[in-house]
């Protein structure tokens, strides 16, 4: 009897991967004493984040039933200037710096925060939305990379 249902790994490194990030994202809620649960109101104070625990914590909040409220609020921030023009208002310019959207070149992996990344992509209304992602994280970068190279030509002179 052959069957062509596969079966799931237990053990594999995806779902312990996936375990291990839930269990971080919990106890950093329980640390930070927040409820991992978002209002239109707590969301003015939220954006941009600034920090890998803001993105865990806004990842987890839209996991627990706000996803409609972050994607209204990504709208709001995002539209009538577009992503690229608006994303240091979703993501800090120094957050953005240590990411990109595959987690490659030894950066982290925006698309880890699942919940997160998908609210962004339904918020933006571009057919190309995920290219026009990786263009604002790349500009972002770029923006950060200006100012400190500014900033070090200020202290030479």
């Amino acid at each position: 009897m052959s069957s062509s249902r596969k079966i799931p790994r237990l053990s594999g490194p995806e779902n312990h991967y996936e375990e291990k990030m839930d269990s971080i994202m919990n106890t950093l809620c329980e640390q930070k004493e927040m409820k991992c649960h978002a209002d239109e109101a707590t969301l003015e104070l939220t954006f941009p984040l600034k920090s890998d625990e803001d993105l865990a914590v806004a990842d987890m909040a839209i996991q627990n039933g706000s996803q409609l409220v972050y994607i209204k609020a990504l709208k709001e921030l995002i539209y009538p200037n577009g992503i690229l023009k608006q994303f240091k208002d979703i993501i800090s310019d120094e957050l953005a710096n240590g990411y990109n959207v595959d987690g490659v070149q030894g950066k982290k992996c925006l698309k880890n925060y699942t919940h997160f990344y998908n609210a962004l992509l339904s918020s933006t209304e571009e057919d190309n939305a995920e290219d026009l992602i990786r263009r604002a994280v790349y500009l972002a970068k770029k923006r950060q990379s200006e100012r400190k190279l500014l900033k070090q030509a200020h202290n030479i002179l």
